[in-house]
C-alpha cells in the first residue's frame, strides 16, 4: 500500500497569513488521505512549499520565507482523541494514540506502527495548524 499524504490549506484572508516584523504565521488545516493509505514509521512528509501562491495575493510572500518552519503546532478540533504532532528534524506529521499503559507506567502517548492503515478517524478529522516561519530577509 502507499503512504498516506498531508494537504495542507490556509486559511482564507484575513485568517490565514500575519506577515510580521520578523516572522510569518501561517493558518490553516491539514487533511490526511483515508485508507487503505497507510502510516509509515516517522510520520507523514509535509509540504509548506505548497502554501507559497495562495490566496488573495494581499500578503506577499516570498518563496524563501516559507522554506522550512521553525515552530509547527497541530490540534484536533473535532475531539477524535489523536495527537498529531510536528518532528522538525525531518519535517513529518506524526500520528500519536494512546499506548493503553496504566497511569505513571509507560509513554502516554505512542507514535502510530508502521503500515497501519489510516483510519477513519484520523482522515476524517478535523486538524488545523500554525506554522511559524522567519523571514529570510
Amino acid at each position: 500500500m502507499a503512504n498516506a499524504t498531508v494537504t495542507l490549506t490556509l486559511n482564507q484572508y484575513p485568517n490565514g497569513l500575519d506577515n510580521g516584523q520578523r516572522f510569518i504565521y501561517a493558518f490553516g488545516t491539514a487533511a490526511i488521505s483515508a485508507s487503505p493509505a497507510t502510516y509509515p514509521t516517522g510520520g507523514l512528509a509535509l509540504n509548506f512549499a505548497a502554501l507559497q501562491n495562495i490566496g488573495d495575493g494581499s500578503l506577499p510572500v516570498n518563496p524563501t520565507d516559507i522554506a522550512a518552519p521553525v515552530a509547527v503546532e497541530f490540534e484536533s478540533r473535532s475531539g477524535s482523541g489523536w495527537v498529531y504532532r510536528w518532528k522538525q528534524s525531518t519535517n513529518t506529521l506524526q500520528i500519536m494514540a494512546a499506548s493503553g499503559g496504566t497511569a505513571g507506567t509507560g509513554a502516554p502517548e505512542e507514535e502510530m506502527t508502521n503500515a497501519t492503515a489510516i483510519p477513519a478517524g484520523v482522515s476524517g478529522d478535523a486538524i488545523t495548524f500554525k506554522a511559524t516561519f522567519v523571514k529570510m530577509r
